[in-house]
């Protein structure tokens, strides 16, 4: 169960808002979406730290909404790098992007594997805190969110893109359609349903 959770729940939520952050992407650049992405991607760790033995559902709801704010931050950074090269081709900077994120994905899941690992044996390591039972896989998601938040806050907004729309005002409009884009999109199947 935690296999379908951990890899349908994210491929889910970038099936269904790929297409939503491309067009926004197009309308307000990248800038305010990967500043808004990088925002919702930080405050994932936070629904697995206070994730608990009978909270499958829950579980579902974080994986998904991982899942959407990780097809923006992918479609940006695909963007940013096609722009710092375009004398190389799309499809080969895609492909050299895929590749470096599969190795350093594997890399993080090495060493966390072994920080994990290691972090169980510290004495003193499982205790409760506002009656969370916490263990070492707790610390690794807290640092996760420590480094995703740096991330949010002091590198996003770096990125210099003149023509993009300022973040405050493509927020604005954004979200509301972003509500409005997966409500019609989960209603799709219901909506088949009824006129069969």
């Amino acid at each position: 169960t935690s296999a379908l959770v951990l890899n349908i729940g994210p491929l889910l939520g970038i099936a269904v808002s790929s297409s939503f952050w491309g067009a926004m992407i197009k309308r307000y650049g990248n800038r305010p979406v990967i500043r808004l992405c990088s925002l919702g991607i930080a405050i994932v760790p936070l629904g697995f730290i206070t994730a608990q033995s009978n909270t499958w559902g829950w579980l579902w709801v974080v994986t998904f909404f991982s899942g959407i704010v990780a097809a923006g931050v992918e479609l940006t950074n695909v963007n940013q790098i096609t722009s710092l090269a375009p004398h190389i081709p799309r499809s080969t900077m895609t492909a050299i992007f895929s590749i470096t994120a599969g190795l350093s994905m594997a890399a993080a899941s090495l060493l966390s594997g072994q920080l994990a690992h290691w972090l169980k044996w510290v004495d003193g390591m499982d205790f409760e805190l506002f009656g969370l039972p916490i263990v070492n896989y707790h610390l690794l998601f807290g640092m996760a969110l420590l480094l995703r938040l740096f991330n949010a806050i002091f590198v996003a907004p770096r990125l210099q893109e003149p023509t993009a729309t300022p973040t405050l005002e493509a927020v604005k409009e954004v979200v509301p359609e972003m509500i409005q884009s997966l409500a019609e999109r989960l209603a799709r199947p219901i909506y088949w349903r009824s006129n069969d």
